[in-house]
């Protein structure tokens, strides 16, 4: 054989070595397709996070106004019996003749 001529044994080493890189390459690939699809439930997972955070302002929004609501409405119905009171006052005394 001559120098320039590869034996048997450096063409197997060549080829096993050409098959580990491809196999790295392939892992790699799939690692990297795992990341990616990984990356895109993360950015699903934050974009419904966000959606639920502005429902709870809302829900939190509205549960303050019903409060509110809660709060004032005895003032409410005195303010409505008062001026019941005041529209049947005038109502008698006009018909007593005190008011014209």
């Amino acid at each position: 054989m001559s120098a320039t001529t590869p034996n048997a044994a450096e063409i197997a080493a060549q080829y096993g070595a050409r098959l580990d890189l491809a196999a790295q390459l392939a892992q790699i690939e799939r690692m990297q397709a795992e990341t990616r699809k990984f990356a895109a439930e993360q950015n699903k997972l934050a974009e419904e996070a966000s959606k639920l955070g502005a429902e709870a302002l809302k829900l939190a929004a509205e549960q303050m106004k019903l409060q509110r609501d809660r709060s004032l409405s005895p003032w409410l119905a005195m303010g409505a019996a008062a001026g019941g009171v005041v529209t049947v006052a005038t109502l008698l005394l006009r018909a007593l003749g005190v008011l014209q």
